[in-house]
């Protein structure tokens, strides 16, 4: 006969990670994606104030206080745009408007290539010669227009063309901007004066191989809708036993449908919102979670706002900021940490290792993303994790995949089974006659759906001896890292095991704090005796029990 022994990572008694990652519901996740997924999430738009009513009324059915915060922010959002080349020879690409784009209809020029934008630094002399020769002409360039368009108009540019380094087929809206929250008389300056597109590399790859002939001139055509806009800020608060708080945020809105960036981020920050709520008697510390508009279409419009509104009650009593900003990407095979570091290195590469199986990849420094306007709050410690394909994986310097910030960050972008993976790690114990025993481990994001399927069909020969796989177990206990693992023990037969084995288990559950569950297959032979009786917490026969009531028999004994 075949058995298993089922190992998962728990504590004795169970931290309050382990109390969490038990109560979240895939389910769950998967309502809020699904819905996300039909909302073209633009700030301050119908779809988007559609996204605040359903975070607004899924707050209510769970019973946690909320409000529903409002602003006017300085945004932009991309309408249409086109860019067509007309000599050497004709053709038509597939852009997109950056946002903050000057207007312009039918614009023709010359192209410039603004060759040192492949240049990781530049000297003072070639950012002093970097773009001679290209007033009256478009700068076509591989890195943000953001980052260039100053320069750009400053040496009398007319347009630039932003061709992006990754081999997705759809062109990538970015803003071409770089000021933070509403425009003040002493940044003003930062708003872009030049039309600027965004267009693919291999878009960007015709202009090249065209410019090695001669002279290329193209035609622009670019339109944003720019201006003040009304928005909506989701916000909960989850009472701890103290009157500091976390700080849990992401955005709402998004380029399209935005399913990746933000859309699976915005349904485990609902989820979490949820479970945390469930098991705030054991917080001590109060959570304070909000959904930002105006992140993608105004610089970080929302945060700022709020930021600025709420000073005093962010500087006196926030300890730390936690971002969710793509999450549940698929292919995501990689977890970046982006902090200021005030947490310790080792505090968040321990998080890592612990939790996904995986080291930790070098740090990178906060770059000029993400929810930063916080950072003057002396609000000390700030950590964005980013889930990210590897760039071997994405051809180029992709975020969460090659559809980020695309038409194509859909809903089969997001993978569920990602989002949820790094809840814990487990073991699976296949074992029969003695010294016959198989272990598979499945360490989080270290594992996939056939992973799975292939533990689940396994069978090992026949007989039955409950001290080898037993031994393997606390072998894992001792040298795999699972030292605050429970066990669930799954047999269809009997086994008499000897008084010195079953003492030395009973010295080692008293050591460890373990418990045991065990599952007996009885219901062709219903009532056989289980020499591990006495050391089960509890004890699940199928002749009294139907499966799913033994499921849900374990998930309450975890959670109680």
């Amino acid at each position: 006969m075949c058995s298993q022994v089922y190992h998962g990572e728990t504590a004795a008694p169970l931290e309050l990670f382990e109390q969490i990652a038990l109560r979240i519901a895939k389910s769950n996740l998967g309502e809020t994606t699904r819905r996300f997924s039909t909302l073209h999430r633009a700030s301050g738009t119908p779809d988007a104030e559609e996204a605040a009513d359903y975070l607004l009324q899924k707050l209510e059915e769970y019973g946690i206080p909320h409000r529903r915060l409002r602003f006017t922010g300085y945004m932009s959002r991309a309408v249409d745009a086109s860019l067509e080349m007309l000599s050497p020879q004709k053709t038509e690409f597939d852009v997109v408007p950056c946002g903050f784009t000057k207007n312009v209809t039918n614009l023709e020029g010359e192209v410039f290539y603004d060759a040192l934008c492949e240049k990781e630094r530049l000297t003072y002399q070639e950012q002093a010669e970097r773009f001679r020769g290209a007033a009256g002409k478009f700068v076509l360039t591989k890195i943000y227009c953001s980052d260039v368009v100053l320069e750009a108009a400053a040496a009398g540019a007319i347009g630039v063309i932003g061709m992006y380094n990754g081999p997705g087929e759809s062109p990538h809206y970015f803003g071409a901007s770089n000021h933070n929250g509403a425009p003040t008389p002493e940044n003003r300056h930062l708003l872009p004066q030049l039309p600027c597109v965004d267009c693919t590399r291999a878009a960007g790859e015709t202009i090249l191989k065209a410019m090695e002939q001669g002279p290329v001139r193209v035609r622009m055509s670019a339109r944003a809708e720019t201006g003040p806009t009304e928005a909506s800020i989701p916000v909960a608060f989850i009472q701890g036993t103290e009157e500091n708080f976390v700080l849990m945020d992401g955005h709402y809105d998004c380029h399209c449908t935005g399913m990746t960036d933000n859309g699976g981020g915005d349904a485990i920050l609902l989820e979490l919102t949820r479970v945390f709520h469930e098991m705030r008697h054991l917080l001590r510390r109060s959570i304070l979670v909000c959904w930002w508009a105006g992140h993608e279409f105004g610089q970080y419009a929302g945060s700022t706002w709020y930021s600025d509104t709420y000073f005093e009650q962010l500087r006196d009593h926030c300890v730390a900021h936690i971002n969710i900003d793509i999450a549940g990407c698929s292919n995501a095979k990689q977890i970046r940490a982006r902090t200021t570091r005030m947490e310790g290195q080792a505090f968040t590469e321990g998080l890592i290792r612990k939790y996904t199986g995986q080291e930790p990849k070098p740090y990178i420094q906060l770059p000029h993303l993400g929810e930063q306007s916080f950072l003057g709050r002396e609000v000390p410690i700030t950590i964005m994790l980013k889930y990210e394909a590897l760039q071997s994986d994405t051809g180029g310097n992709v975020g969460g995949g090659n559809w980020w910030h695309s038409r194509e960050d859909t809903l089969d972008k997001v993978d569920l089974d990602i989002a949820m993976r790094d809840q814990r790690r487990f073991a699976v114990i296949h074992f029969a006659g003695v010294g016959d025993v198989q272990t598979d481990l499945f360490l989080p994001g270290q594992y996939d759906r056939e992973d799975v399927l292939r533990c689940a069909e396994t069978f090992l020969n026949g007989n039955t001896d409950y001290e080898t796989p037993l031994r393997e177990a606390l072998r894992l206990m001792e040298q795999e890292g699972f030292e605050n693992a429970d066990m669930v023990f799954v047999t269809d037969g009997e086994c008499v095991l000897p008084d010195s084995f079953l003492e030395k288990l009973k010295a080692e559950q008293s050591a460890r704090g373990f418990q045991i569950t065990g599952i007996l297959l009885d219901q062709e032979d219903a009532g056989f005796e289980f020499s591990l009786r006495e050391s089960c917490t509890n004890v699940y026969r199928t002749s009294q029990l139907s499966r799913d009531q033994i499921a849900e028999q374990l998930v309450v004994s975890r959670v109680a």
